[in-house]
């Protein structure tokens, strides 16, 4: 997030603003904007001058609103974790009421840290743990392509008669798509797996690299502005990976590795 943070303050601000650099670089909410999106806190997604023009105006990265709640969901299961460890030789039941406390805890601390998320936090939290359950019993989860096809299928009706039924059907239809297409044999592709971990920098760096071809080309559509901004995000996303989270991976690896 550091390396973000001064990218869209300090290398993508300067580039798209209307103001003049002197003007740019002693603005107080440069600095401001670079803090709050490095710590994740009350995000201001402005910076001065920047955007002003575009449909999607002065909105500098619109994807990271969703981190709060993400950390928010880590720091829930650090802590539940850590209970657990302290305590679950004493209260074994206390395992079993995981997912329900989980949300509970989740819940209270949403109210804490930021009581707009309030309107997300439960659905996220289901999704977030449904994901974590998925990960531990991948195993017993049938892949199947015509089931993932049927699901869609039935969404696609649903969407038809305007079901009050769409958006539960749609979630499903996605998440079990997802991970069809993800884990299905026939559709491994091994080889894209070991050029890296992309995923990441795809997330955070695509919204503004969208927002500068916007600007800088307007009279493109939205087929070239995609296009454009995929190949120059997917760059950015590479030097990432192998400049910034791989290293720290291994970083991370090598300390948990040390004898305590």
């Amino acid at each position: 997030m550091l390396v973000a943070a001064l990218l869209c303050a300090f290398v993508i601000g300067p580039f798209a603003t209307t103001l003049s650099l002197h003007d740019y670089f002693t603005d107080w909410r440069v600095y401001d904007f670079a803090w709050r999106l490095f710590t994740v806190h009350n995000l201001d997604n402005t910076l001065p001058g920047v955007f002003e023009t575009i449909p999607y105006a002065k909105q500098v990265n619109g994807s990271l609103w969703t981190l709060a709640g993400e950390l928010l969901l880590y720091a829930v299961v650090l802590l539940w974790g850590i209970l657990l460890l302290l305590w679950q030789k004493q209260f074994k039941a206390l395992a079993g009421a995981t997912p329900a406390l989980l949300l509970v805890a989740l819940f209270f601390a949403g109210i804490i840290y930021a009581p707009w998320y309030m309107a997300f936090v439960l659905s996220w939290g289901a999704v977030f743990f449904l994901g974590g359950l998925a990960y531990l019993f991948g195993n017993k989860i049938i892949i199947n392509i015509p089931l993932s096809i049927g699901l869609f299928v039935i969404t696609a009706l649903l969407f038809h008669y305007r079901s009050p039924l769409l958006v539960t059907s749609f979630n499903i239809s996605l998440a079990y798509g997802i991970f069809a297409v993800a884990y299905h044999p026939a559709l491994q592709v091994k080889a894209f797996h070991k050029l890296g971990d992309f995923s990441y920098g795809l997330y955070i760096y695509a919204f503004p690299i969208q927002q500068l071809m916007a600007l800088k080309f307007p009279q493109w559509g939205v087929a070239a502005n995609f296009g454009a901004s995929f190949l120059l995000t997917l760059v950015l996303a590479a030097a990432s990976w192998y400049w910034v989270e791989k290293p720290m991976l291994k970083l991370k690896m090598a300390q948990s590795a040390k004898p305590a």
